[in-house]
């Protein structure tokens, strides 16, 4: 039976931000006990709670997905070793903010999410995760720790996982299809890699074909996925409208890897103007070599 365990978590109050202490943050663990399989979901909701009606400037609007932008929750593990953040793998370059939104305070602000997007597990363990938000505008709200065991690495779960998702993906539509997509983004394998260049290619249109892509600029199989979509460019099939986009993107990232990131605002601009600059030519010398519509 799952149950749902609430961890409260405690806040820092800084000097120049009182309104700091009239907010508690909740981190809802959505399985007791927390023990899950290498690449399995790990699903999580973080609620805000104030205790006055004052309002609330919020860093980005509150949804159930990551942020491009600089990050409003992070997620750290004891150890750090055996984990990984899968924003590491796919490091885009932006410059600029999202624009902030307002909460009065007045009723929970609620947040769902897949952990997955935050932090992966990469070896099996017992680890200690805490959550940190600097979603309230000059606040930071630290959570205590919460216990979490990963299984060694299951050949026949991962098989068994595997045909369970791509089933979904080949009979339903919407938000099931949706949720399968994402379970096919955590999953990892070599396998899974595969699978998400398929089913992205042949799901044209739609969140599922969004969530899938962002899987393959997330994977730690950068070689598969990128040779797999680059070999479908001179198959003749009909492809998505962003295989170019996503080719562009995997290349300009292969070639930026290794390049300081610098800290000056002036050279970060200049270093995101050339990094874009040469996404919008590799985009071209894709988009090219298409042999057939684009659907």
């Amino acid at each position: 039976m799952i149950r749902k365990s609430i961890l409260l978590l405690t806040i820092s109050v800084g000097a120049a931000a009182p309104q700091c202490s009239t907010v508690t943050l909740q981190f809802h663990c959505l399985r007791r006990p927390a023990v899950f399989h290498l690449g399995e979901t790990i699903q999580a909701e973080l609620t805000f709670t104030g205790t006055s009606r004052i309002g609330y400037s919020l860093s980005g609007a509150p949804g159930p997905r990551r942020s491009h932008f600089p990050l409003e929750e992070t997620i750290l593990s004891d150890p750090q070793t055996g984990t990984t953040d899968p924003a590491s793998r796919n490091p885009t370059i932006w410059v600029g903010s999202v624009l902030g939104s307002f909460w009065s305070g007045a009723k929970p602000l609620i947040r769902k999410i897949d952990l997955n997007e935050w932090i992966q597990f990469q070896r099996p363990g017992r680890y200690t995760l805490r959550a940190v938000s600097q979603r309230i505008t000059s606040c930071e709200l630290k959570s205590n720790a919460e216990p979490i065991e990963i299984l060694p690495s299951d050949n026949q779960w991962e098989s068994v996982e595997l045909a369970r998702i791509v089933g979904v993906l080949a009979s339903t539509t919407g938000m099931t299809r949706l949720l399968a997509a994402s379970e096919l983004r955590y999953l990892g394998t070599h396998d899974a890699a595969g699978a998400l260049v398929h089913w992205y290619l042949r799901l044209a249109g739609g969140e599922a074909n969004a969530e899938l892509r962002q899987g393959i600029l997330e994977s730690e199989h950068s070689d598969i996925v990128q040779s797999g979509l680059e070999a479908a460019l001179d198959s003749g099939q009909l492809l998505p409208y962003t295989i170019a986009d996503t080719l562009a993107a995997l290349e300009v990232r292969r070639e930026f890897a290794n390049r300081p990131d610098p800290t000056d605002p002036d050279a970060k601009q200049a270093r995101s103007n050339e990094y874009w600059g040469r996404f919008s030519v590799l985009k071209n010398q894709y988009s090219a070599r298409i042999r057939q519509p684009i659907r």
